[in-house]
């Protein structure tokens, strides 16, 4: 009885998001046609379900082998958690990738910085980490124990277990990808904040869920805040890959 009435609930929530996104392109008359940047034919994509092992250094192998067999792209993105793994402290992995190929990566990964844990987007080319961004808001209660409630004894190993929580990162970043500047936010970053968006953002998900309603809940969230904001987004997650148009366009690929 719970189950029926949690599946729909859910899918209530999701109708009545679709009801407001295409409200919104009815009354904005939008067109379901875009152009491809010339730009975006030089992104190639990776996700997570395509890697193989269990192993730490199995997937980082798999990845390896992954980036060397796309010979039509420059640049790779790969979305948050592509491997679930503090990769400033296996440089290894780095060479394994950069070797035979001049590619620029951007995935999302773990680091540790003085013993704290943080959640990633890395910027990796010619061998190494040439730049990171820190998600600024992890998720409460799943990433992070909220500060209201840190007085309460024990509750982070009832919440994690024997994981260590996510720290807070401290800045905004951009960065120029293929001529194009974006601005990194990483999952709840953008979906938890009230903050504006004034550039082209890149958006690094986990998007991976066995309920296909919160997919397909954060795809949608990403797609009305491109309209309502008028601002391109380009949605990188485990399972779909899109560079949402500001007008209301979308070019999209299921992983």
């Amino acid at each position: 009885m719970f189950e029926l009435l949690y599946h729909r609930y859910i899918k209530s929530c999701i109708a009545i998001a679709c009801l407001i996104v295409f409200g919104s392109l009815a009354l904005k008359n939008l067109s379901p046609i875009v152009e491809r940047p010339a730009w975006l034919s030089r992104i190639g994509y990776i996700s997570p379900r395509q890697l193989k092992g269990v192993a730490l250094y199995d997937q980082a192998y798999s990845l390896k082998e992954l980036i060397h067999k796309d010979t039509h792209h420059s640049t790779i993105l790969m979305p948050e958690s592509m491997l679930k793994a503090p990769l400033n402290i296996y440089p290894e992995f780095f060479q394994w990738w950069n070797q035979g190929n001049q590619k620029t990566l951007v995935m999302g990964a773990h680091r540790y910085k003085g013993g704290n844990l943080l959640n990633t987007a890395f910027i990796i080319s010619e061998g190494g980490i040439i730049d990171h961004y820190d998600k600024r808001c992890p998720m409460a209660f799943i990433e992070q124990v909220p500060t209201s409630l840190t007085w309460i004894p024990g509750l982070a190993e009832v919440l994690f277990d024997s994981n260590q929580p996510f720290c807070t990162g401290d800045k905004k970043m951009s960065v120029n990808i293929e001529g194009q500047p974006f601005d990194i936010q990483i999952c709840s970053d953008f979906y938890m904040t009230k903050e504006r968006l004034t550039m082209f953002t890149l958006l690094l998900v986990n998007d991976d869920y066995d309920i296909s309603y919160f997919t397909h809940l954060l795809w949608r969230g990403a797609f009305y805040q491109a309209i309502t904001q008028e601002v391109d987004i380009l949605y990188i997650g485990h399972r779909k890959h899109d560079f949402i148009h500001a007008n209301g366009s979308f070019l999209t690929k299921e992983a």
